[in-house]
């Protein structure tokens, strides 16, 4: 309950402003922002805000879909189950993106990928590719990919911290050219 009215209370927040009057908000200036889980998140704050941009990096779509290690201990501390496949069924709406109300409440949908992330492009970017496909929804998403290879343990020891890297490393990729942290 708790939850589901704090959920509610955001989302009249934004609607109304950030002050008690209120500061007129466009809605078309309204973005939920995140990435992996932070990006499922933003997806499902769809729910309740329509007309909602959502801005989603590399977001899981489906939790069940997700590492087992981190679907434990989600399971564990939110539910006090040992495992997400004991509560699925019983909250299976709460763990998945692929809502067709999600579509139909946003107004535009950016989503990043990196190609790279094979566990995710199976497990969360394909499915929902299709999905979106599958709800003929495509003229609300945005997709963008991009390849970031993963850090090797090996490249993690080689990698510092120097005034360059701080300062004009203003990519990733270029970060990792240059050995930045």
């Amino acid at each position: 309950m708790l939850k589901s009215a704090l959920i509610e209370e955001t989302a009249a927040l934004i609607t109304r402003g950030p002050t008690p009057g209120g500061i007129p908000v466009e809605p078309e200036n309204v973005y939920a922002y995140g990435s992996s889980g932070g990006g499922y998140a933003a997806l499902r704050s769809a729910l309740y805000r329509d007309g909602l941009n959502v801005i989603a990096i590399n977001p899981q779509t489906q939790l069940a879909a997700y590492g087992p290690k981190w679907t434990r201990r989600f399971a564990q501390n939110c539910y006090g189950r040992k495992k997400i496949e004991d509560i699925a069924e019983r909250y299976q709406g709460r763990f998945t993106a692929l809502d067709p109300q999600i579509l139909k409440n946003a107004r535009h949908i950016f989503y990043a990928q990196n190609t790279e992330d094979q566990e995710h492009m199976d497990n969360h970017f394909n499915p929902f590719l299709n999905f979106v496909a599958q709800q003929n929804a495509d003229d609300r998403l945005t997709v963008h990919t991009f390849a970031d290879p993963p850090v090797t343990p090996q490249a993690k020891t080689k990698r510092h911290s120097t005034p360059y890297c701080t300062t004009f490393a203003r990519t990733r990729r270029e970060s990792d050219q240059r050995g930045c942290l």
